[in-house]
């Protein structure tokens, strides 16, 4: 979600994704990168030194989340962390989310 809803609303002059970033790096580094943007059972490589791990979940003025978590990723961070033991989670959402299925494992 590039922007939120409602009132607090804003479109942003450009954007520039966490990914693009990762990618420009990645080619200055001249190191390997490597993603998966659609499997929620995803096989890491072995070789990986570092995963990330972006989750979200959506809500705007008049559309509340119906819970404080979200079982789909919390399976995606366990999953990934089960086979890279350096696994860093990016949230972003709205307001309070609960980790406590993954965090510290």
């Amino acid at each position: 979600m590039i922007t939120g809803g409602g009132s607090g609303s804003a479109t942003p002059a450009y954007v520039d994704a966490p990914f693009y970033a990762f990618q420009r790096q990645a080619y200055q580094d001249r190191t390997f990168l490597e993603w998966d943007f659609a499997d929620l059972n995803v096989t890491v490589n072995p070789a990986s030194e570092h995963c990330v791990v972006f989750i979200n979940s959506q809500a705007a003025e008049g559309w509340d989340r119906p819970d404080l978590a979200d079982p789909g990723s919390d399976q995606l961070v366990e999953i990934v962390a089960s086979q890279c033991s350096s696994t860093i989670v990016v949230l972003h959402h709205a307001g309070v989310r609960l980790v406590d299925a993954w965090i510290g494992k």
